[in-house]
Order: C-alpha cells, then structure tokens, then sequence
C-alpha cells in the first residue's frame, strides 16, 4: 500500500474545527458539515461507537 501526504486541491479551503459531539452531530443535521467522510464520523460515533447507546445483556 502506498500512502501520499493529503494537499488540498488548488481552490480548496479547508479549516480545523473542534466542536464538541452534540456540536459535531447538530453540525451534520443542519448543513455545516456536508462532506461525506467528515459526515459519517459522528453519525457512526451515535450509531455504534462511544456515543452508542448501551445495549443490555
């Protein structure tokens, strides 16, 4: 496997956010965040990750 340093294409703005996870997740829903990659993170933290809800035995 071969790995490359990620450059952001010419054009391309990007900034670092470190919102909290109700943040991140209300971000997802109301538009802020709408890349596809940076979506999926929270949504699947809620789902099936740290945020998941515990499942009794």
């Amino acid at each position: 496997m071969i790995t490359a340093a990620s450059r952001p294409a010419e054009g391309e703005d990007s900034e670092v956010l470190e919102p909290d996870f109700a943040e991140a997740l209300a971000m997802t829903l109301d538009g802020r965040i709408a890349d596809g990659k940076t979506l999926l993170l929270p949504h699947r933290a809620a789902l099936c990750g740290p945020f998941a809800p515990r499942r009794s035995a």
